[in-house]
């Protein structure tokens, strides 16, 4: 048998540590972006009310090697704000016991990870290999579990946020990320989809009512932009993403015209696709909009809230750079090529690609949900946007492979058309002016550290 303990001190109480871990995101939110760890089923103790109570058992489907298999682990041990077990009972290992403990400390409490495990068989090959994939999985996860304590600290939970899009990558991510912090969290879904709350842009349907009590409307959902741009999808583009938020700009208009309670504020995805191909020009908030079918397509996003905003409802645009997650997006399409070696630069690489780390994006939007002097546009970028060709160095880098093979633009044009033009081609050199003015901290500004994150190099 072996045994593996890390420890991490918070400056929280150990309940505030517990009540974390025990709320429904905290799995998602531990869980690596480089690891396809799945949740395949959940199963509650009865009169539970969280997973981690005695009898609570979740089955999961992981990767070892080349293939995934399937684990399963009972919790035991529950003692709230002090301690509890999951075991494997059935897994790819002899033995794994995994005791979790909040030990008072001064200023906070201890978080103790402590596991024994035997790996049978696979211990004759692979007992190196666990003991360094142990330590940068709790690396990980103690990262995140202090980073999203203090961004919750800044942000207490306790209202209800509604959300569009909620099964994209983005909305994914913040779900459980609002959950972890207290916040009550409810799903937009059209018919035949698992949701909260009704709704169907194309014909003009919501469940206007079920958003009398939310607080905050996060309106995140809109048809992918980045494949060819057909006359067909950019027609899909285009008006998902405008009847989309006139449908719910409309509802919670409606609710503060009747007096009836409602969002107060709506929080609504754009992009600095806004801004157009721009080249060497700085662009804050305060720049004009630019020309290309991006940015007509955020225009008429952004437009698309005048119902709210006229009825007295704080709006915020976000204009996102390029989100970097290894869990989907654009940079799961470029690690397959540039693990292969067959990365490189995109036309002459001189053009700026303005990213920025999915967790900053969930704190920029917690801090648009507190904070009541935020409207209008905010620029959701890294201070640490970068030429493409520097990207790409980066991304080689991070990988320990080479990164020269240039994609031409000629290729580019050839392959993608309209979309390689503006989203490959062009760039913008965007600035977050009105988030540094704010005082917001990024956790990863940098392109390295968010890159290592990422993929877990």
């Amino acid at each position: 048998m072996t045994v593996f303990e890390r420890t991490l001190a918070l400056p929280v109480s150990c309940d505030t540590a517990f009540a974390w871990h025990a709320r429904v995101g905290a799995f998602p939110r531990l869980t690596p972006p480089w690891q396809d760890t799945r949740v395949t089923s959940q199963t509650f103790a009865d009169g539970a009310d969280t997973l981690l109570m005695d009898g609570g058992v979740a089955t999961l489907s992981i990767p070892v090697g080349p293939v995934r298999v399937s684990w399963k682990a009972r919790h035991s041990g529950y003692e709230p704000g002090r301690q509890f077990i999951d075991t494997m009972e059935n897994g790819p290992f002899t033995r794994w016991v995994h005791t979790h403990r909040f030990e008072p400390a001064p200023g906070g409490c201890t978080l103790i990870d402590h596991i024994d495990y035997d790996l049978g068989a696979l211990g004759l090959v692979a007992s190196g290999k666990m003991a360094t994939d142990l330590d940068r999985l709790f690396r990980f996860r103690h990262s995140r579990t202090a980073a999203d304590l203090a961004a919750h600290a800044l942000h207490p939970g306790g209202g209800t946020i509604a959300i569009t899009g909620a099964t994209g990558l983005l909305g994914t991510a913040l779900g459980a990320f609002l959950t972890t912090g207290g916040h009550a969290v409810r799903r937009f879904g059209r018919k035949g989809r698992e949701g909260d709350i009704r709704w169907d842009p194309a014909s003009g349907s919501i469940e206007t009512e079920k958003l009398r009590d939310v607080d905050t409307v996060v309106h995140l959902a809109g048809a992918s932009i980045a494949e060819r741009w057909t006359d067909a999808h950019k027609v899909e583009v285009m008006e998902s993403r405008r009847l989309g938020t006139r449908l719910v700009a409309r509802a919670l208009a409606e609710l503060k015209r009747s007096g009836g309670g409602g969002p107060r504020t709506l929080i609504s995805a754009s992009a600095v696709g806004i801004y157009g191909n721009r080249e060497d020009e700085e662009l804050t908030e305060e720049s004009a909009a630019g020309s290309g079918f991006a940015a007509d397509v955020c225009k008429a996003w952004e437009a698309s809230t005048a119902e709210a905003e006229d009825a007295g409802i704080r709006v915020v645009h976000l204009r996102l750079g390029v989100v970097l997650s290894a869990r989907g997006g654009a940079l799961t399409q470029m690690l397959p090529p540039f693990r292969a070696g067959l990365g490189g630069p995109v036309g002459s690489g001189r053009q700026w690609l303005p990213w920025v780390a999915d967790d900053d994006v969930l704190d920029a939007i917690a801090l648009a949900m507190d904070d009541d002097r935020l409207r209008g546009p905010i620029n959701v970028v890294s201070p640490g946007i970068t030429r493409q060709r520097d990207f790409a160095d980066a991304l080689g880098g991070a990988l320990g492979r080479p990164a020269f093979i240039t994609a031409p633009a000629f290729g580019i044009r050839a392959m993608f058309g309209e979309m390689g033009q503006e989203l490959l081609l062009g760039g913008q050199h965007v600035l977050a002016h009105r988030l540094q003015a704010g005082g917001f901290r990024w956790r990863r500004p940098g392109l390295k550290e968010a890159l290592a994150w990422e993929i877990g190099e």
